[in-house]
């Protein structure tokens, strides 16, 4: 490993538990709720209301991207702008719909809901797909490769442990 890994290693295990020795392990998973409630704080959560939702659209973007090839673009052989223009539209509330939808019937288990979503998800997007891309690419002496192949081994069982650890909450 070279000295930038151990640095970003150590800056975020010191950030984790930092954040555990302030908040300790408690109930609330969102950090705004812990906070005392006086106005800074209360303009805080506002404008982190205000970010949320002007990168909304820039996170949705490529589902709506992929959708609309899988089943406007695809499906569609016409040529008529007008219908396709009302399509993509309608495809895009839709998912802005099912968002919502989510986040109004999911409130009570959101924090386990974001927990599966982001062991399934993002760990490997994060953690696997990384060391297998340079596996493939750049990995040449067999030390590198099996080093590489080590990390996505403890890298799935990262992923099988908050799996199991957020089910088990439930």
């Amino acid at each position: 490993m070279n000295k930038a890994t151990v640095i970003v290693v150590i800056i975020f295990c010191t950030y984790g538990t930092l954040a555990y020795l302030a908040f300790g392990d408690s109930e609330s998973q969102i950090v705004f709720e812990l906070l005392p409630k006086d106005t800074f704080v209360k303009a805080l959560t506002a404008l982190n209301v205000m970010v949320l939702m002007a990168t909304y659209p820039l996170t949705i973007f490529p589902a709506n991207d992929v959708l609309e090839g899988v089943t406007i673009r695809r499906c569609m052989k016409s040529e008529d702008r007008g219908l396709k223009y009302w399509l993509i539209n309608l495809s895009r509330l839709l998912v802005c719909l099912s968002a919502a939808y989510c986040g109004l019937n999911l409130k009570n288990v959101l924090d386990k809901f974001l927990g599966v979503l982001g062991a399934v998800g993002c760990a490997p997007l994060a953690l696997i797909i990384p060391t297998l891309c340079h596996l493939v690419t750049v990995a040449e002496t067999k030390a590198q490769k099996v080093e590489d192949l080590f990390l996505v081994g403890i890298s799935i069982a990262v992923m099988i442990c908050c799996v199991t650890e957020t089910f088990s909450n439930l």
